[in-house]
């Protein structure tokens, strides 16, 4: 059975994507965004507490990681498998 609101906004266009239309993230807002994590908060689904960004040295294995998931369009599993 078809929902009857399932064609209220019609069908979602189909893009594609070059990898030059996906910026990377660059060490700046990388830099900005570790700036602003509060120290002594909850760590978030990859349970990574925040101290352990913000303290310990590892920017360029987080901006390798994050920017090849956003170039292979990966999203991390947060079920730890």
């Amino acid at each position: 059975m078809v929902h009857p609101l399932s064609n209220l906004l019609g069908s979602a266009p189909e893009v594609e994507y070059s990898d030059e239309d996906i910026p990377d993230i660059f060490p700046d807002r990388y830099a900005r965004v570790k700036a602003a994590l509060k120290q002594g908060k909850a760590a978030g689904p990859d349970d990574i507490p925040p101290e352990v960004l913000k303290n310990c040295d590892l920017d360029v294995i987080v901006l390798e990681m994050c920017n090849t998931a956003l170039m292979e369009n990966q999203k991390p599993d947060h079920n730890g498998t």
